[in-house]
């Protein structure tokens, strides 16, 4: 499993990118590693039982305890919306004093790496959410997966193990979690 814009690009941009610099004359050099790097992102990998890394460094999830010190960030507030969860939304701007929203993978892979300490996303397709769910335990953090079969959706509070209890317990499905 891969994070970041290779998640969605893969090698086949790679090989158009090198493709293009090459049709157009570049002194691209085929033989330098890090090129991809430059060109697609970081690259995050990770399987069952073998843990996670980014560009080869293991990552780990935050460990952080407090919500009130903690960095939590959400997917968009329509999709609260969606999934009838708008009330779980408004506590969390009320109470969490740093709360950030960000896109799913981005948000994921922040947590992955312990840059966010949490996060909740709802209105997920089950191909979205399906890295995410083996990689955060690999990392050390807590994935609860709320589902909305209703709508053929999947929601998931990812992060420290402390947080993810405390906030799974702000969301309706959450509370069966």
């Amino acid at each position: 499993f891969t994070y970041g814009f290779r998640l969605f690009f893969g090698l086949g941009t790679a090989a158009l990118v090198a493709a293009v610099a090459f049709a157009l004359g570049s002194s691209f050099d085929v033989t330098d590693e890090g090129w991809m790097d430059r060109v697609l992102g970081p690259l995050t990998v990770g399987w069952k039982g073998g843990g996670v890394t980014r560009n080869g460094t293991p990552v780990r999830c935050s460990q952080q305890t407090d919500l009130r010190r903690a960095l939590v960030a959400h997917g968009d507030v329509f999709c609260f919306d969606r999934c009838e969860e708008r009330p779980a939304f408004e506590r969390m701007a009320r109470e969490i004093p740093i709360l950030r929203g960000y896109t799913d993978a981005f948000g994921h892979a922040q947590v992955l790496a312990g840059g966010v300490d949490a996060m909740v996303d709802l209105d997920l397709n089950p191909w979205d959410a399906a890295a995410t769910q083996v990689l955060v335990p690999e990392a050390g953090g807590r994935c609860v997966t709320l589902e909305y079969p209703e709508r053929g959706k999947l929601g998931l509070v990812i992060g420290a193990p402390a947080l993810v209890e405390q906030l799974s317990g702000w969301l309706t499905r959450g509370r069966a979690a």
